[in-house]
């Protein structure tokens, strides 16, 4: 009952309205504490930390598998949100794990404490609601203008120095994408990225996209498919500019703002070598 209050509140026009001035002095104080942060010192140690290398970055959509997450075993991923409701199904888990939406996180806290990855990146707003975590996690500043309407945030530019803060994108893969730019990753690859939800919050609890077992009836994550296009298109921009290429390997779906790869040959050609 609780969750679904704060739920409704996050998207209160009225409720943001009102907090817009504490949300305009959080930012300033955060923006001049981070960098000196512990959070903020981890970030600057991880910069180019995976130079040259490929990575997958993993979206829940339907089109994803246990069979195609055990032949990227070896590889490294990231995966986000309520992924590890397919842990049970496969021996695979991402080397880096990312989540950032607030009701996901409010529902989800004990669960996502158990994932056991190399790196474990957070909102730095959930700080405070997770509580006690392992020494791999850490907390990720993300940053933007403050919009009355919650969803619809359209990213237009890329900040360079994660140190300080990650600009703020409409969906977790836009983080996801920030942070392999970051750590130096060159070739990314989009698995399960199907980009097309039928319906948001709520309303899409009970809907044919709970593939995993463990979604049932929870909170999903708000869908916007213009907001996501265009920082999409912001992030293949920034990646074009420096000679990163990113790719789309995800069995069908809707998503043609990146190139489409092969995802059968793309491992294929990884064990081949």
């Amino acid at each position: 009952m609780l969750g679904k209050l704060k739920y409704k509140l996050r998207r209160s026009r009225l409720v943001r309205i009102l907090y817009l001035p504490v949300a305009k002095i959080k930012d300033a104080i955060v923006s001049r504490r981070y960098p000196a942060s512990e959070d903020g010192r981890y970030m600057a140690s991880i910069k180019d930390s995976h130079k040259g290398e490929r990575c997958f970055i993993i979206g829940n959509g339907p089109s994803l598998t246990a069979e195609d997450l055990d032949k990227i075993a070896d590889e490294f991923c990231f995966g986000v949100n309520r992924i590890y409701c397919i842990f049970e199904n496969t021996k695979w888990r991402p080397k880096a794990y990312v989540s950032i939406d607030m009701d996901v996180i409010g529902d989800e806290r004990e669960n996502i404490k158990k994932v056991n990855a190399d790196y474990k990146f957070i909102n730095l707003n959930a700080k405070r609601q997770m509580g006690e975590v392992d020494g791999n996690t850490h907390f990720i500043y993300i940053k933007g203008k403050f919009k009355i309407d919650r969803h619809g945030t359209a990213q237009t530019t890329v900040n360079e120095d994660l140190s300080k803060y990650i600009s703020m994108t409409d969906n977790v893969t836009g983080i996801c994408l920030q942070l392999a730019f970051y750590m130096g990753f060159s070739e990314i690859y989009l698995l399960g990225n199907d980009f097309n939800y039928p319906s948001m919050g709520k309303d899409s609890a009970n809907s044919e996209q709970n593939y995993f077992k463990g979604m049932k009836g929870k909170t999903q994550v708000d869908f916007n498919a213009e907001a996501n296009s265009t920082s999409f298109k912001t992030l293949r921009s920034y990646a074009e500019a420096h000679s990163i290429r990113i790719f789309n390997a995800t069995r069908g779906g809707r998503l043609e703002i990146f190139e489409r790869a092969d995802f059968d040959s793309v491992v294929g050609l990884k064990n081949a070598k």
